[in-house]
C-alpha cells in the first residue's frame, strides 16, 4: 500500500510540474497588446490623463 501511495505520489508531482511549465509558456505567449485589453475590458483599466501623474525628484 505504501508504495503504491508513494507512487502516486511521485507521478502527481510529475503532472503537477508539466502543468506549471505549460502554464509558463502561455503566459510568455500573451502578448501585450492582449494584456491591455484584457486591462482594459476586464479591469477598466486605461493610461493615465496628465493630471494624474505626479513626477517625484530622487536625489542620488
Amino acid at each position: 500500500m505504501k508504495y503504491d501511495i508513494y507512487y502516486l505520489q511521485k507521478d502527481l508531482r510529475k503532472k503537477e510540474i508539466v502543468l506549471e511549465e505549460l502554464k509558463a509558456k502561455e503566459t510568455e505567449k500573451t502578448s501585450i497588446k492582449e494584456i491591455e485589453l484584457k486591462a482594459k475590458e476586464l479591469l477598466n483599466m486605461d493610461y493615465p490623463k496628465d493630471g494624474q501623474i505626479k513626477y517625484i525628484d530622487v536625489d542620488n
